[in-house]
């Protein structure tokens, strides 16, 4: 051991690499875990003592795993399984010491959990994430457009490409005609005629990020390591797009910055840790519209501006971006200089999680004083029920930044959307319109009489995307019949890559998105084309052309909601006969 100085002038301490001091404070660091251990009384369920502890709901499991393997019970030898029950209802048997997990067993176990590939079924299922978040995304991104023009306008090669497609080297984009959106921060500062507009536009998204406290400028290395931000610098990326108006005219250029948060640059337990937030389930929503018109609701939507970016990043999780091409900055000694990102910002793999706490926080606080009350729902976190002085309720159901609301009256929505605008930034839109779904509403002698919800215009941007592929016949059924998809297929290696290229999960992400809210029919199909995701073959793309086809010929119809209807909620399902060879799971028709 010895005392030496960095290259920043601060003292530290060096320690070689001793196996026998690493165990002497590993040995401390178990003294002192089990100083503060739970002692079971015989009363305790385990997700109890994992609440207690504050462990997020996916390492619940990996500490039970870690206590089989590290803990002993009152008569000396190790856990068993039956004395950790985590059953509904079952109680932790007396005198368990059970202490916080810590360690390396814990970290390893972690780790691996992690960081190892869990087989094809954890492919598909991360391909499926990635794929219906991309399509919510470029929803969002589009919505604005979307009031103005009453269209989507989907792209293949934008967004997902697939585990398999980024593991292999692309050729590079094509360069694009200046009539389209610019590939390249470059080509945009390029363009003959549009070139200081955007130069414009980018200034205008860097210093409205800097305004709101998102990104701190002028940080050396050395500067950043003072501050504890060891981690590589993470490129922030600036995208550009086109707004137009109803006739498809440009009348805007709009630029987004966000960071590049692929795995390639962010690495997890260094530059993030959680990644989980909640999302709002579909069928929500579908009761939202059935209580909208049972109870005969008013509704009212809004959009929070720049909702990830109101986030901040607590002390020991800052990282370091560097500038995007056109704004790298150097200092008088010819240091490079970065960006400090106090803030959420998109792209950032846990903004999601980051943003859902920052919401959670100040809903519960600010709307639970001043006569107020504020719960959230256990089965969906996204939706909360609001009580105003009069003792007036309504309901919030959030999408990200998309706040869907229906309440008693006008008031007390108003005065909702008056206070979170004073937390954050909420602008009013239309609520017939959320994501891509539209929920045309109709009133019988001043009364909410139906909501008819539908999908066309999404519908057809999607067919606009593959056109070229799709069927000429028509499409009878939601899937072609006689038709097997399974993971048992041990597709080529170029079929796969074609595939993917060819927008396989795109497609699959705008079919579940199509089913999960207007076609319940189409579920069955695309649970087929989700269990091959990761390496789809010629035949799933048949199978997902067939179901677009299928769609187009049935934009106009969707689910209607309506007094007349049947009031008591029925709930059906049917195992398929026909289980999947590859795990004998029978998918729910």
């Amino acid at each position: 051991m010895r005392l030496s100085k960095l290259s920043t002038e601060i003292p530290h301490v060096w320690i070689r690499s001793d196996p026998r001091v690493q165990k002497l404070w590993e040995e401390l660091d178990t003294q002192r875990y089990l100083k503060t251990a739970v002692i079971t009384r015989g009363t305790d369920r385990f997700v109890g003592i994992c609440k207690q502890y504050k462990l997020p709901f996916e390492h619940h499991r990996l500490y039970r795993e870690w206590l089989l393997q590290t803990q002993f019970n009152s008569s000396g030898s190790r856990l068993t399984p039956d004395q950790l029950p985590t059953g509904r209802g079952e109680k932790l048997p007396p005198h368990l010491r059970l202490p916080q997990p810590h360690g390396p067993v814990w970290k390893e176990i972690k780790h691996n959990h992690f960081n190892t590939d869990k087989g094809p079924n954890h492919a598909n299922d991360l391909a499926t994430e990635e794929a219906v978040n991309t399509i919510k995304h470029e929803l969002q991104e589009q919505k604005h457009a979307f009031r103005m023009t009453g269209t989507f306008n989907f792209s293949k090669s934008k967004g997902v490409a697939g585990a398999a497609a980024r593991s292999r080297k692309m050729p590079k984009r094509k360069r694009q005609s200046h009539a389209g959106d610019p590939a390249s921060t470059r080509e945009a500062l390029e363009h003959p005629e549009r070139g200081k507009q955007w130069a414009e536009s980018m200034n205008e998204e860097i210093d409205g990020l800097t305004k709101m406290g998102v990104l701190d400028h002028g940080y050396t290395m050395k500067d950043l390591h003072k501050m504890g931000v060891m981690s590589t610098p993470v490129p922030l990326g600036l995208y550009h797009t086109h707004k137009t108006d109803k006739e498809g005219k440009v009348n805007r250029l709009k630029t987004r910055a966000a960071v590049k948060g692929h795995r390639g640059n962010m690495q997890k337990g260094i530059h993030f840790f959680e990644t989980f937030a909640p999302t709002p389930s579909e069928d929500t929503a579908r009761v939202l519209q059935c209580l909208i018109i049972r109870l005969n609701l008013t509704r009212m939507c809004g959009d929070i501006e720049k909702a990830y970016c109101w986030a901040k990043v607590p002390p020991g999780e800052l990282i370091a971006l560097s500038y995007p091409e056109g704004y790298r900055r150097m200092n008088e000694q010819g240091e490079e200089l970065f960006m400090v990102m106090r803030k959420n910002l998109y792209g950032h793999p846990g903004a999601a999680r980051a943003w859902t706490r920052e919401r959670d926080q100040q809903l519960l606080k600010h709307f639970n004083e001043e006569g107020w009350t504020c719960t959230q729902s256990n089965m969906d976190p996204c939706l909360f029920k609001f009580t105003d002085r009069r003792e007036k309720f309504a309901l919030m159901l959030i999408h990200t930044d998309d706040c869907d609301g229906a309440g008693e009256d006008e008031q007390i929505l108003t005065e909702i959307f008056v206070k979170i605008n004073t937390i954050w930034s909420i602008k009013p839109t239309d609520p017939e319109y959320m994501l891509g779904i539209s929920r045309k509403i109709t009133y019988n002698n001043n009364r909410v009489n139906a909501i008819e919800m539908t999908m066309t215009p999404f519908i057809e941007g999607m067919v606009r995307s593959f056109n070229d592929h799709l069927m000429t016949s028509a499409a009878n059924l939601p899937f072609p019949e006689n038709t097997s998809i399974s993971k048992l297929e041990e597709p080529e290696t170029s079929e796969v890559n074609e595939v993917l290229t060819l927008g396989y999960q795109r497609a699959v992400g705008m079919l579940l998105w199509a089913a999960r809210h207007c076609f319940p029919e189409c579920k069955y199909g695309v649970s087929r084309l989700c269990s091959v995701m990761a390496r789809p073959t010629y035949r799933a793309f048949r199978a997902a052309m067939h179901m677009i086809t299928y769609l187009d010929q049935h934009k106009h119809r969707g689910i209607r909601f309506g007094l007349d209807g049947y009031h008591l909620p029925i709930c059906q399902s049917n195992a398929s006969n026909k289980p999947d060879p590859a795990d004998g799971l029978r998918p729910l028709r």
